[in-house]
């Protein structure tokens, strides 16, 4: 995740594709936002999808389903109520 932020920061780097970690991609994306100074969610939201990018590569590298469909569930209603 701190790598993809580093390299997020800088404009002149590309967005990363799928063979990337989710945390990374994650990452990435707060970086931009930071050097745009355009948050694209709020703190709360973030932080969510930061423990959603986690627990996807954890059950990307074990195969093994983690807590993560209660961060989904979670996440999926703080989008909803942000409209």
């Amino acid at each position: 995740m701190t790598e993809g932020y580093l390299d997020g920061r800088n404009p002149d780097n590309p967005p990363p594709s799928e063979n990337r970690s989710a945390s990374y991609r994650h990452g990435f994306e707060n970086g931009r936002d930071d050097h745009g100074r355009h948050p694209r969610a709020t703190a709360a939201m973030l932080r969510l999808m930061a423990e959603k990018a986690i627990h996807d590569d954890i059950e990307k590298v074990t195969g093994k389903p983690t807590a993560a469909e209660s961060i989904r569930s979670d996440a999926h209603g703080l989008r909803n109520s942000a409209r």
